[in-house]
């Protein structure tokens, strides 16, 4: 025996204590091919028995095993593996970020990198050119419209609020949204009152 085959041994040996049967570790470990196989249908454990006897898969005495013994074996054998798999899902499910507790974190883990938006580029430019208008600062029409008649197009009676502070850029946007404020108004008027 080379010295891995005697590594593996030993693995399989520690793997597989000694207070379960041969006939136990053989259909945990043909546990999937075994429910493959059988695609929901009744095993027939009297034929399997006599398979088994002849491969040396016995009970945990070393007897032949009965069809009895080899059916709860099995349901023993799926109750084995079911658990072995939610304990697996259980520690997989703690490897996810945000699921261990920070002091069981690597010192040197850092959060992912997300890739910055289109809209926070804009918010972050806004915020660099920040358009700040008072009431005191917005154009107001030289009369008021007349109750229940149609309001007039709204014209600017100025050249709007003081733009001395804020760069090219800023002035730029500023007069683009009071024009487009000016331009929705102007619809909705043409919606409500059709001229």
């Amino acid at each position: 025996m080379t010295r891995q085959q005697t590594y593996q041994a030993i693995l399989g040996e520690v793997a597989h204590c000694g207070d379960r049967s041969p006939l136990f570790w053989f259909l945990v470990e043909q546990h999937d091919e075994l429910v493959e196989h059988a695609a929901g249908k009744r095993m027939r454990w009297d034929t399997l028995c006599k398979h088994f006897a002849e491969h040396g898969l016995t009970d945990r005495r070393g007897a032949q095993a009965t069809p009895e013994t080899a059916r709860k074996t099995w349901q023993r054998a799926r109750q084995f593996v079911a658990q072995v798999r939610a304990r697996k899902q259980a520690a997989d499910a703690l490897k996810k970020p945000g699921q261990t507790y920070p002091s069981n974190r690597s010192p040197d883990w850092r959060p992912e990198v997300v890739p910055q938006t289109p809209g926070v580029a804009q918010r972050q430019a806004m915020a660099q050119h920040p358009v700040v208008a008072s009431p005191m600062q917005l154009p107001v029409p030289a009369s008021g419209p007349v109750p229940g008649s149609p309001p007039t197009a709204l014209a600017p009676q100025d050249d709007g609020p003081d733009l001395s502070r804020f760069d090219e850029v800023g002035r730029a946007r500023v007069k683009a949204m009071r024009e487009s404020i000016l331009g929705q108004l102007s619809a909705i008027s043409q919606k409500i009152y059709g001229s």
